[in-house]
């Protein structure tokens, strides 16, 4: 049983940085950057949500879906940064449904995002040539922490979003581009990680509970 616990807590992580490698890879089809930059405007899903996303976990693809609103940025092209926000804080959407908002209930969420966006961040990058690397995760960080999330079609309580990045996301950051602070915590590495994989267990059962009882409400 708690090497099926385990199981589930590595697909998760794998799961979301091969989200982020995939969405990496289509938006860079499109992408067009300044000369300082490395993500730029882009063609962008628009309602990039866990609901509009198929995964094929045996072969780790994603497929997505409702895609018409594609149409509106192949044209003039959007900020990556929407798709981005979207499927990280989507539950902070003011006008998303309350299946979605609701998803995360009763989940430890400073956890639960620390373990997602440091997965979906590693993804996110490798989709770039491996010397533009650290410039991505730097990019991606200013963006997390630009305090400002709202899109043309999407409003977020960003004041939550701020606090959480503050409180949680920043550290993962500043690992990726290892600069991690000296913790004062105790715990060996190994027991870290042991930590960190029971807490993430439990979160992913309530996480699934949740999403199965707003499946069968559509």
């Amino acid at each position: 049983k708690k090497n099926k616990s385990l199981d589930s807590v590595y697909e998760v992580r794998r799961a979301y940085e091969r989200l982020g490698l995939e969405l990496a890879n289509f938006q860079r089809l499109f992408m067009k950057t300044d000369s300082d930059k490395k993500i730029g405007d882009t063609v962008i899903h628009g309602d990039f949500k866990c609901l509009n996303l198929f995964y094929d976990h045996e072969n780790g693809h994603f497929t997505f879906i409702d895609n018409a609103s594609m149409v509106r940025t192949l044209e003039k092209l959007g900020n990556a940064k929407s798709d981005i926000i979207k499927i990280i804080f989507g539950n902070f959407s003011v006008l998303e449904d309350v299946n979605i908002r609701t998803l995360l209930q009763g989940v430890n969420i400073g956890k639960w995002y620390q373990e997602i966006i440091g997965s979906f961040v590693k993804g996110y990058a490798e989709a770039f040539p491996a010397s533009e690397r650290i410039d991505v995760i730097r990019e991606l960080q200013a963006l997390f922490n630009s305090g400002s999330y709202n899109s043309d079609s999407v409003i977020y309580e960003e004041q939550k979003i701020k606090s959480l990045v503050l409180k949680y996301v920043d550290s993962v950051f500043n690992s990726l581009l290892g600069e991690k602070k000296q913790s004062s915590n105790k715990l060996t590495q190994r027991q870290e990680e042991e930590q960190n994989l029971t807490e993430l267990t439990a979160l992913i059962k309530v996480a699934k509970s949740n999403f199965d009882e707003s499946f069968k409400r559509f």
